[in-house]
This record gives structure tokens, sequence and C-alpha cells, in this order.
């Protein structure tokens, strides 16, 4: 969830929609004798049980899994869970910094699905809706943030809400700065990590 707003007003957002370009996700497979998918430590075929780290190299049990200690020593479990860190960011924003393009259509749609009144704006009741949804204690926006979200971010006084833009540029902030609490807010929201939604959330 948006907690603290930065303490500068950002560009706007429409700046940043480059072409999204989706990654396919790494199958959480090990690759056994002979190129077939299987155990990464004896190469039995159909391992059931992954990595934790990595969530790439499988294994028959996790007697294999403490076996294959190269996995761990060499540094490509930490090479393939960093590589996995990494294409799950490039969901989000693009290799120049601006926001995906199929990230834009869900923030797009989370602000149609708190924008209750339909006015093209997030009024203050439906902000702090929205924060009561993402955060898993019920946690809404107090008056200093909701302050902050006014002066920072593009807010029509005319509507008294935060604008699609304003929504847009909160998200960018956040997700260049800490993208795990955008990942938190999303998956809170019904949406795994391929941006599909996976479950309707109550409201």
């Amino acid at each position: 969830m948006i907690r603290r707003p930065p303490r500068s007003t950002l560009s706007s957002s429409s700046a940043a929609s480059d072409v999204y370009k989706r990654q396919v996700s790494t199958q959480s497979t090990g690759t056994a004798r002979g190129g077939m998918a299987g155990c990464a430590h004896c190469g039995a075929p159909s391992p059931t049980v992954p990595c934790p780290q990595c969530k790439t190299a499988t294994y028959c049990n996790k007697q294999c899994y403490k076996a294959h200690k190269k996995h761990k020593k060499s540094g490509e479990c930490a090479r393939q869970a960093n590589a996995q860190a990494r294409e799950a960011g490039s969901l989000l924003l693009t290799e120049g910094g601006g926001m995906s393009s199929r990230f834009r259509a869900v923030l797009a749609m989370m602000f149609e699905r708190f924008d209750l009144d339909g006015d093209g704006h997030l009024n203050e009741s439906e902000l702090l809706r929205y924060s009561g949804s993402v955060n898993r204690d019920g946690r809404v926006f107090d008056s200093s943030e909701m302050d902050q979200i006014r002066s920072c971010f593009e807010w029509s006084p005319e509507h008294n809400g935060l604008t699609l833009n304003g929504w847009m540029d909160m998200y960018f902030n956040q997700t260049s700065s800490d993208p795990d609490e955008t990942w938190a807010d999303l998956e809170q929201l019904g949406y795994n990590r391929q941006l599909e939604l996976f479950e309707t959330p109550g409201q």
C-alpha cells in the first residue's frame, strides 16, 4: 500500500508508457542427465520438490536437495533466484524505467474498482476503502497521509479526488522505490505474479 508519498511531485506517468514485453516465466524443473527434465541431483524423472530459494531446480525429495551442495555452493541458486526477481520486476517496469503497458492496464482496473461513484476520481472515502483493502490488518490512510496524497499527486479540486494520472504516478513512485510493496498490494487484491487476476477479492 502507498504509505508515504514522495516529498516532490513526480512527472506525468504518461511519459513512462513503453511497449510491454512479456517474458516467459522460468519453470520449476531441473535438468537431468541427457537433457531431460528430472531431479537436479540424481537425474530421476518427475521430481516434485523445488529448491526453496530459486524455485527452478527440483528434486526427488528433501534428501536429494540436501545432498546437492554443488547447486548452492556454486552460487547458481542465488543467480537463478536473482534472475527470477528481475523477471518479476520487468512485469511492472520496463528496462527504460517506465511502467509496462500490462501494469498500467492492471492499475487502471484497480482504479475503476475503487471509483465507486464512477466519476473518474478517487475521493477520500474511496481512497480509505482502497487502503483498507490492500492492508492485511485493515489499516486506512490517516489524515496526514491523505494530505500528502493531495499535495504530491494530481488532485482535482472540482471533483475533490485523485485523478487517474495521479493514481498512476503514486504507484510509479512506489514501484520504483519498493517493488515488493507493490506486489504485496497486487496479491492482496487478487493478482498473481503474472499480473493475472486469480481470484475475486472481497471488497
